[in-house]
């Protein structure tokens, strides 16, 4: 259940033998059987709840022969809706911000049957779907507790479910340290960074508030041609977006050599 039953009577028509007319009597549990086409002998009921009914046809004629036709049925309980959905996180440390893509299997107990909607809701509120309904992508998740849900109806009127519940975390912001090392002709710098639930992705290195073609975590840099006062500025980036700022002064030879100066930077993040 729910089910359909057609039923087709068939052997005499009206009309066969002059003088002779028939009648038929259709007898029925009528609160459960319900005619939802008509077409005198062939009928078609829906029956929406299981259990065991019986269908009984009287026919008739005018001259007082009479035939009862009975068939006696079982509908079953129907299969529950089975509904699996696999989440696969974008990184395994569970940190913001945090993408996950969403694999359904939808399995419905009627071979007859098929999806009608798929509604995916993130706390109880629903979001966009595709027409991919078995892989759903939610992207830029922030901190915090997640449930994530997925409510299925079928065009015969089965509904099913499945939910994932998990945390997102904070993000740890990268540990770096700047140095360097110099000769005669030139300083070379270091900047180290540690990202404990990630990796590094990018580094932007400033010198005297230029931007420079350098993208690495290492840098040269020649002192005939950077003369004076040399304000070194590293932004290093994790695979998140959050970033950690370093600082370092140097002096070239127009200079007094013996002036260095190092600042203590404190990461920052966006």
């Amino acid at each position: 259940a729910p089910t359909t039953l057609r039923v087709a009577l068939s052997g005499i028509k009206d009309g066969d033998y002059p003088g002779v007319t028939y009648s038929r009597e259709w007898i029925y549990d009528k609160e459960n059987l319900v005619i939802t086409k008509d077409e005198g002998d062939t009928k078609e009921f829906t029956i929406e709840n299981p259990g065991k009914y019986t269908l009984m046809v009287v026919f008739k004629d005018n001259r007082n022969n009479e035939q009862r036709i009975e068939n006696t049925f079982v509908v079953d309980e129907q299969t529950p809706m089975n509904v699996e959905m696999t989440p696969k996180f974008s990184n395994k440390y569970m940190r913001a911000p945090l993408d996950v893509t969403l694999r359904s299997n939808i399995k419905l107990s009627h071979s007859a049957d098929s999806i009608d909607t798929v509604t995916y809701k993130v706390n109880g509120e629903v979001i966009p779907s595709g027409k991919n309904y078995w892989a759903q992508l939610i992207s830029g998740l922030k901190e915090k507790k997640y449930e994530i849900t997925i409510d299925v109806v079928s065009k015969l009127g089965q509904r099913g479910s499945a939910s994932v519940e998990f945390d997102v975390v904070k993000n740890a912001v990268p540990n770096c340290t700047l140095s360097y090392t110099e000769t005669n002709l030139s300083w070379s710098f270091t900047n180290k960074c540690d990202d404990t639930d990630g990796k590094m992705v990018r580094y932007e290195w400033f010198i005297n508030g230029e931007l420079r073609n350098v993208f690495g975590s290492t840098a040269t840099l020649s002192k005939n041609l950077n003369r004076g006062k040399q304000d070194i500025k590293v932004i290093a980036y994790d695979d998140s977006g959050d970033f950690a700022t370093q600082h370092v002064t140097v002096f070239g030879p127009a200079e007094e050599a013996s002036k260095s100066e190092n600042t203590v930077s404190i990461p920052s993040s966006e």
